[in-house]
């Protein structure tokens, strides 16, 4: 009977995505919240189906849903939307933070530095505490610590072990069962490289933007490796201290540091907050981003010289995992 339920939940929600005649996600055709495919329709075709998303929008990459890396205070990191209906109607009206991995399909471009692409949103000062850039030949790394209150979004795991229940974004084609399929790279900002991974969660996040071609498995921006975390896929090390902004030129041998000047860290709330407080931090979170905070300012300190193939979406947690999470939240 539970998996009776947790099939019809996976269904109803993929129906929420397209209402011809109901609500519509700016961007998106009429009657359009999002592009999630059906989770089991993906798996009984082997991760492959036709091109027939009715939300297909017109430009792709969507406005609000491009990234880039230039350095450790200039980038932009795709964040569960807090201007999205779905999530709205899901969660930010039922006075909770989405969690990464529930924001999938539900994604904006969240932006520190001066450049704000069309349609992003200023990361609030003080959501990011720290980063760190890699530069290689064929790709970019961002790392970092996340104040997930200030950012706006649930950083509580739903059992012990989890990353975030395999929660990742990327810009996999529709047909090839992605979740965030019309999101993308910034071209203007890295010319020639056109897809990203992303990882999220437990107060930390990671992201690559590669170069074409690299999404297969085995490739730096593989698609297949949610469930294992920013540490297990991209070798993450998350051990700088708070305020740490570096960013390091792998291919020049160079590095340089930013003094950031960050807000004091929040008090920690627990999973029992109250009403009150999680509907404040919903909203303060949503205003700071609608309103464009400002970004604190950044000055480099020291520079020196130192050492297209589909996920299957079974790597994004497997089928009946993905089937009893959704069930899981949908109805408790």
């Amino acid at each position: 009977m539970r998996l009776l339920l947790a099939f019809l939940a996976v269904l109803q929600l993929v129906r929420a995505q397209f209402s011809p005649g109901g609500p519509t996600q700016p961007g998106l055709p009429e009657g359009c919240l999002g592009s999630f495919p059906n989770t089991a329709v993906c798996a009984a075709a082997n991760w492959n189906i036709p091109n027939n998303d009715p939300c297909r929008p017109s430009q792709i990459p969507l406005p609000g849903q491009q990234v880039y890396i230039k350095d450790a205070v200039n980038f932009c990191i795709n964040m569960p939307d807090p201007q999205s209906i779905f999530l709205q109607q899901q969660h930010y009206s039922a006075n909770k933070l989405p969690t990464f991995v529930q924001g999938e399909g539900y994604v904006r471009a969240r932006c520190m530095g001066d450049y704000l692409p069309t349609g992003a949103l200023r990361i609030t000062p003080g959501a990011i505490r720290s980063a760190h850039v890699k530069k290689y030949a064929n790709y970019v790394q961002i790392s970092g610590v996340i104040d997930c209150e200030t950012m706006g979004i649930n950083c509580t795991q739903s059992r012990p072990g989890v990353y975030d229940d395999g929660g990742q974004y990327d810009n996999v084609a529709y047909t090839s069962c992605g979740k965030e399929p019309y999101s993308g790279v910034d071209a203007t900002q890295h010319p020639g490289f056109v897809n990203y991974v992303e990882i999220g969660g437990n107060s930390v996040f990671c992201m690559r933007v590669c170069a074409e071609g690299t999404q297969a498995a085995g490739g730096v921006c593989d698609v297949r490796n949610d469930t294992a975390g920013c540490e297990g896929f991209m070798g993450v090390v998350f051990n700088e201290p708070d305020g740490a902004f570096v960013y390091e030129d792998v291919v020049a041998g160079t590095t340089q540091t930013f003094s950031v000047s960050l807000p004091p860290v929040k008090a920690k709330t627990t999973t029992t907050t109250t009403t009150t407080t999680t509907t404040a931090a919903a909203t303060t979170a949503a205003a700071a981003s609608s309103a464009g905070a400002a970004v604190t300012t950044v000055a480099p300190t020291d520079s020196k010289a130192t050492a297209t193939s589909a996920r299957s979406d079974g790597g994004r947690a497997s089928t009946a995992f993905g089937l009893a999470f959704l069930a899981g939240f949908l109805l408790m």
